[in-house]
């Protein structure tokens, strides 16, 4: 099977590659934004998805069985502008990969799994599925449920072999340093202060290698792709407080400054989900710990 993967440099890209990429049955060609037109260099391929041109030249220059779209931007802030800016980054490339595929006519022959997010439940009540409601609350949230409503409807209307995965709050080597969890370990290790909310916000903490894990399942199944998004992630629910606890237990001197900083109006308090596949929770536990762990010895 031969994959296209865009966004294959970013945090969670790259752990899709590499899960991907240790598979003997999978063809994997990481696309990215260097170079014009398709220039294939051993696995990687010039594909900028904010050009429909470069786009469709990077579908042309192979017969492709799949492409995998890991590409985005991450933005949960209010300002003005957010909502065109969060457009053009996640809704825009998405359409931008359908037109080509469309032209080319190969929207029923390639199938299409695309990276979405836990931010499209926004404050919908948990535990959050695919086939629940969906009530985003924020210009990155709505901008990722547009881009899966966009793809589902093709596949509903079309028969074209689409499916979404969403992953809720991704840990892991390569994680955002602006990552609540990545500034606390900052703070423990560097012993600076680390003023933030009361830390009542329920979140659901998921390791970026079982998130290509999910990914890899998908991959490996694409006829039982069912018709609702799937989710990444454990079905834990972790207070950011439970977290900073445990960061606490491994680095005693870190002592975070509880309800230093209050939530903000719309502040999403409970975000936790029902997972594509069972999971040990204990051994989910661990692998936070041990990551935790491991990043402050290091």
């Amino acid at each position: 099977m031969r994959i296209l993967i865009t966004g294959s440099g970013g945090f969670i890209g790259q752990a899709i590659t590499r899960r991907l990429q240790a598979d003997p049955a999978l063809e994997i060609v990481a696309a990215v934004r260097a170079g014009p037109g398709p220039t294939a260099e051993g696995r990687r391929l010039a594909c900028d998805l904010a050009t429909p041109a470069s786009v469709e030249a990077a579908l042309a220059h192979d017969r492709w069985d799949m492409v995998i779209n890991c590409a985005g931007l991450i933005d949960q802030s209010v300002r003005p502008g957010i909502y065109r800016e969060q457009w053009e980054a996640n809704v825009r490339p998405v359409v931008n990969l359908a037109d080509a595929l469309e032209s080319l006519q190969l929207g029923r022959r390639v199938a299409v799994l695309h990276l979405g997010s836990n931010a499209e439940y926004g404050d919908a009540p948990c535990a959050q599925r695919g086939d629940g409601p969906c009530r985003p609350n924020s210009a990155y949230g709505w901008a990722k449920l547009a881009a899966t409503e966009y793809l589902m409807a093709r596949r509903r209307s079309e028969g074209w072999r689409t499916a979404v995965v969403r992953p809720f709050l991704v840990y892991g080597a390569g994680m955002s340093p602006r990552s609540f969890l990545a500034q606390a370990i900052h703070a423990a290790r560097t012993g600076g202060a680390f003023p933030t909310s009361p830390g009542g916000q329920s979140r659901d903490f998921v390791s970026v290698e079982a998130v290509a894990e999910t990914v890899w399942r998908m991959v490996k199944a694409p006829d039982q792709w069912p018709s609702v998004p799937v989710n990444a992630c454990t079905g834990i629910r972790r207070t950011l407080q439970d977290v900073l606890g445990i960061l606490h237990s491994l680095a005693p001197a870190f002592k975070p400054q509880l309800g230093a900083i209050p939530y903000r109006d719309s502040e999403l308090m409970e975000t936790w989900g029902v997972p594509a596949h069972p999971v040990d929770q204990a051994e989910a536990d661990r692998d936070l710990r041990e990551f935790i762990r491991h990043v402050l010895q290091a």
